[in-house]
């Protein structure tokens, strides 16, 4: 089974949550040195591409909105101002069911599970550990 994107100009992803070709990834953080981190980061990676890296989680909605190819993972900062990591993330949820959706925080997290389950975030990351982060995500993405 494929899921399928709303947009018919979207490539489609294998059912196993493998995808062909680079993996497309948006990121959403305040911190200019965080979002730069995670650039460099997956500019390192053949398997991967930036899409999008955005300030805040209203930039992120409205690129993700006027975006015109296939997002496959989105990484989103949990404390925001404005628009939050897990506000976003309920928010791309519903939008773009098929994207795979991370939030990672500088804070201890003692979050519910069925509020982060139901905003359709898979894993909640330290930011201190970004770079391992990247890792497991691309890496359970990757064919």
């Amino acid at each position: 089974m494929q899921i399928k994107s709303t947009n018919p100009q979207r490539e489609v992803f294998r059912s196993s949550g493998a995808f062909t070709g680079p993996v497309c990834v948006a990121i959403a953080d305040d911190s200019a040195f965080q979002r730069q981190l995670l650039r460099s980061l997956i500019a390192f990676r053949p398997d991967a591409r930036l899409s999008i890296a955005a300030e805040s989680g209203e930039e992120l909605l409205r690129e993700l909105s006027n975006h015109n190819e296939m997002v496959h993972v989105c990484i989103l900062d949990m404390e925001m101002g404005g628009v939050t990591g897990l506000t976003a993330a309920a928010i791309i949820h519903f939008k773009f069911p098929e994207m795979k959706i991370y939030l990672y925080t500088a804070s201890e997290l003692d979050i519910w599970s069925d509020v982060l389950r139901e905003a359709g975030v898979l894993e909640v990351f330290s930011k201190g550990e970004t770079s391992l982060m990247l890792s497991t995500i691309l890496d359970g993405h990757v064919s």
